[in-house]
């Protein structure tokens, strides 16, 4: 019991060190400031992978696709292939290949145009 008796005396202590509002000495705390070992979820934390992490998504697929169809058009069956790269670079445009998207796109649309215009003057 005489342990339990020491360990109030200085619980006591220590909280009317807290309450010595006159005493201008700073009490001596023995306090411990730490942070947790793992991170906050708000600080370091995201569902979404980097922007300077390169993945292979089938949107890229798409996109490429898209691309490569409007580019054949340019050489051989420009309505029915430069149709198709537009068609496919609209998709690829909602699956967020964007640019590869407005690339088929432009490519298909010159595709069309100059199989109106100016190959029939070849």
């Amino acid at each position: 019991m005489p342990d339990h008796d020491k360990e109030n005396n200085l619980i006591h202590q220590h909280e009317d060190s807290f309450r010595e509002e006159d005493n201008h000495q700073s009490p001596i705390f023995d306090e411990e400031f730490a942070e947790p070992l793992t991170p906050r979820l708000d600080e370091n934390y995201t569902d979404e992978p980097s922007n300077n992490e390169v993945f292979f998504h089938a949107t890229s697929f798409v996109g490429w696709l898209s691309l490569i169809i409007s580019f054949i058009a340019l050489f051989t069956m420009p309505i029915l292939f430069g149709s198709g790269g537009i068609i496919l670079g609209f998709i690829a445009r909602s699956r967020d290949a964007e640019w590869l998207g407005n690339i088929a796109i432009v490519l298909g649309i010159i595709a069309i145009i100059s199989a109106f215009f100016i190959r029939p003057f070849m």
